[in-house]
């Protein structure tokens, strides 16, 4: 089987030899060890289970087959990533989306190009008036840094990011993209995390961005009425906003003359805060128009409220998580099921595999001791 090393990581530290009041030798509490994250394809059918081996150890083991659909070519950050499904291009400064192709329509390429850096993907985002807009696809090499890492091999690419928010340091951030083989989807997943209280107007993330001659419509399964929403947007006028429930599923660009289409399906999206409440800023989906079409998740709002002035203090320690896959589609043929394929690998991305891991006994494992923080209250005395 195909397989690829995503990270490998070794303990390797020792403690001293300990005796117990008889003067034999104790077990150590601990020995040097190492654990390894592990990617390769899995064939396991619907409701069934599968075992997989993995054998390590062995130095005369052949190596892994490196043939791959999955392909990276480039300068880094603005690499260019293919599989047999698609082909996509990150922004050469910042490393966000930047222009997507399908491989069966090769002469039809979805951009932006327009507003700020002209990247697809915009969010994490924030306003904090009297500073400008921010978002991390502002994020450029001299001016506005960030952190940058990639891990490339026959199963997955992954590139990720870390750094401060645009002339906001209260903001540390992450955008981590991961492309694989076989599939015509990719995943992105994002964080937020407020340091010190700090007021905005707006608070966004998931946001994807196309020029409005790109698309003619867009797309959403609604949660509450079951059925698959559908609206008109280039006929529209500017800043004509579709507020679409949070929890929707799924949500698509498309467009029925060329065939094709843009999907975003949700995995996971979360607000915590190590000041221990949670906390609801009224989080909602939207989709609007003007120069381009976009969607986005309004975390926190209010510049898009009636109270357009009003300031929100987020306070310190919050943490938003967002993780979607994206997915660029052919419409099907079958014109009274045509997001048949999004709602398949909808319901495929949030089915995941259940992973139980079973370790071999180690011949030097032994049953230590343990430490105690008050040996003499142990409650097995």
């Amino acid at each position: 089987i195909r397989r690829q090393v995503l990270d490998y990581s070794v303990v390797d530290r020792e403690e001293p030899p300990m005796y117990n009041e008889k003067g034999e030798l104790k077990p150590k509490t601990f020995l040097p060890s190492s654990s390894v994250t592990l990617a390769f394809p899995a064939d396991v059918p619907a409701k069934g289970s599968s075992i997989y081996l993995v054998f390590y150890g062995n130095p005369n083991a052949p190596l892994p087959d490196r043939a791959s659909d999955l392909v990276v070519n480039g300068t880094r950050p603005g690499v260019i990533v293919e599989n047999e499904y698609y082909r996509l291009k990150l922004h050469d400064l910042s490393g966000m989306l930047d222009e997507v192709a399908l491989k069966s329509k090769p002469d039809l390429t979805f951009v932006h190009k327009k507003e700020t850096n002209g990247a697809i993907q915009w969010n994490p985002g924030c306003y904090a008036p009297p500073r400008a807009w921010a978002h991390l696809s502002d994020w450029e090499p001299g001016k506005y840094d960030h952190e940058y890492e990639e891990t490339l091999g026959p199963i997955e690419y992954q590139t990720h990011r870390r750094g401060q928010m645009p002339l906001m340091p209260e903001l540390d951030c992450s955008m981590d993209y991961e492309f694989n083989s076989g599939v015509p989807y990719f995943k992105m997943r994002s964080s937020v995390h407020v340091k010190y209280d700090t007021p905005v107007q707006a608070l966004r993330n998931g946001e994807v961005v196309f020029a409005r001659e790109s698309f003619s419509e867009a797309a959403w399964y609604d949660p509450i009425t079951h059925r698959i929403e559908t609206r008109e947007i280039t006929a529209e006028p500017d800043l004509t906003e579709w507020m679409v429930p949070k929890n929707t599923p799924w949500l698509a660009f498309f467009d029925r003359k060329k065939g094709v289409g843009y999907a975003g399906i949700q995995l996971n999206s979360m607000n915590v805060g190590l000041e221990g409440q949670m906390r609801d800023y009224n989080p909602y989906l939207y989709i609007t128009t003007g120069p381009w079409v976009y969607w986005t998740r309004a975390l926190l709002y209010p510049y898009g409220s009636r109270n357009p002035q009003q300031m929100i203090d987020v306070p310190a320690e919050t943490i938003f998580l967002e993780e979607w896959a994206y997915l660029p589609f052919e419409l099907s043929s079958n014109p009274d099921d045509e997001f048949e394929v999004v709602k398949h690998w909808t319901k495929v991305v949030n089915s995941p595999l259940i992973i139980q891991v079973v370790d071999p006994t180690d011949d030097r494992m032994q049953v230590p001791e343990e430490i105690y923080l008050e040996p003499e209250k142990t409650g097995w005395e």
